[in-house]
């Protein structure tokens, strides 16, 4: 029975070890994909020190919150229209005018 009740606890601690590496890997995608994407915004758009630090930490927010939507199966079109905009207004506060306005052209491809 003790030998029963240790493999049992033993394929728990496994199985809640697999979830958390898991999401660290989703997490470590995210964060590339941000950097992936910052680099491009930054070439396209001349972004400063600055803005690179704040246009990735809206990104990868972003796309962490997609992905939340994405793995509970809640992705319709009004929660993802909800989250662009929020990106959208994110993104106009860290850019100049200039900036934003390339960044919508860049958006709609």
């Amino acid at each position: 029975m003790k030998k029963l009740i240790t493999l049992c606890l033993f394929a728990l601690a496994m199985l809640a070890g697999t979830q958390s590496a898991t999401a660290q890997s989703d997490a470590t995608e995210i964060s590339k994909e941000a950097i992936k994407q910052t680099k491009a915004l930054s070439k396209s758009l001349d972004l400063e020190d600055n803005q690179k630090d704040n246009v990735y930490d809206v990104l990868k927010d972003y796309l962490t919150k997609k992905d939340r939507l994405k793995s509970t199966g809640t992705t319709n079109n009004t929660s993802l229209k909800k989250l662009d905009t929020k990106l959208l207004l994110k993104m106009e506060a860290i850019l100049t005018k200039v900036q934003f306005e390339k960044y919508k052209t860049l958006d709609e491809l």
